[in-house]
């Protein structure tokens, strides 16, 4: 019976592994992107939804929270992809600055009554939350990635610590 990937280090290299912890960055990476692909499917089948017309201060707030989750997800996946941990770090920063967008457009919502009926109102809500969500499964992205490089981060943090004590000890 041949061994599986998680199970044969040599396999796991070649694959460009580092070991048997990477298998299960991998899945959660690839459970979020499947689930951003679902938040994506619910926005368009929403909007297809929506009949009526939103003003275009509403949809600039909501295009404005778009972007940044999008460059979320994609800041993620690339700190995923070269193992860069601070890059990681300063994405879950940038996916809690999606949730207080959320909040001030569903403020904005409230505020004003530039929707004609309750149902397009929230046809937009879940749309931002879908926004958010997306997000969300992103920063888990980036959590991702700095399990993957935590143990590279102490090992050079404990390396620079110790030539630091060298240097004051010498001089």
């Amino acid at each position: 019976m041949a061994k599986s990937p998680s199970q044969n280090e040599r396999a796991l290299q070649e694959m460009g592994l580092k070991g048997t912890a990477d298998c299960l960055s991998y899945r959660v990476a690839v459970k979020s992107i499947e689930r951003v692909a679902d938040h994506a499917v619910g926005i368009s089948s929403k909007l297809l939804r929506l009949n009526k017309k939103i003003t275009k201060e509403t949809f600039d707030k909501i295009q404005k929270m778009s972007h940044l989750s999008l460059s979320v997800l994609n800041d993620s996946v690339e700190a995923f992809l070269r193992r860069d941990y601070v890059l990681a770090d300063s994405v879950v920063d940038k996916a809690e600055d999606v949730r207080s967008l959320e909040a001030d457009v569903i403020s904005f919502l409230d505020r004003e009554n530039t929707m004609d009926g309750e149902s397009t109102n929230v046809d937009i809500k879940i749309i931002l939350e879908d926004i958010r969500r997306t997000a969300e499964h992103a920063s888990d992205i980036a959590e991702a990635a700095m399990n993957q490089t935590i143990g590279e981060v102490i090992q050079v943090r404990s390396v620079s610590q110790r030539e630091k004590e060298k240097d004051i000890a010498g001089t």
